[in-house]
């Protein structure tokens, strides 16, 4: 009998870990959704400010995935940077956390990334992406985007 409970346990234990592994999420799910505002980029010895305007879709119901679709730079008269590599992957990794990989752009012929940037998400839907290194000698600095709908990370 000991043997049975023990057996169980560790099956409950183990079944634990499996799903806490996607026990976030981002909400509302299935929604297309668009993410604006001013970011930084610093590339090839130069800093430029560009307003960025994105595109993106979450996944299903109780999956941790979203992705961005479609990113646009402009604004400025200094800003000529382009993404590359979309879509860029999201995945929820916590209560308002998330990774943001496969960010890469390109500017003036010059390639920047691919690489993963760690984002936080508030709970009214506005994202930070932190200051990341990009390889290719370029910097993605910390950019706040404001998501419509919102979109946050739940349990």
């Amino acid at each position: 009998m000991k043997a049975f409970v023990s057996v169980a346990l560790a099956s409950m234990m183990a079944f634990g870990a499996v799903t806490s592994a996607s026990a976030f999420s981002f909400s509302p799910p299935n929604t297309k959704f668009k993410l604006n505002g001013t970011v930084f980029v610093a590339m090839h010895g130069r800093q430029v400010q560009c307003v960025a305007n994105m595109v993106g879709v979450t996944g299903a119901s109780g999956t941790s995935t979203a992705k961005i679709t479609r990113a646009a730079f402009g604004g400025t008269g200094t800003c000529f940077v382009s993404a590359m590599g979309l879509p860029w992957k999201l995945r929820a990794t916590g209560s308002g956390t998330a990774t943001l990989s496969g960010l890469a752009f390109i500017d003036g012929g010059a390639p920047c990334g691919p690489s993963t940037a760690p984002v936080t998400v508030d709970a009214q839907g506005v994202w930070s992406i932190r200051a990341t290194d990009v390889s290719g000698g370029c910097s993605f600095l910390a950019n706040t985007l404001a998501t419509s709908p919102p979109i946050t990370i739940v349990p």
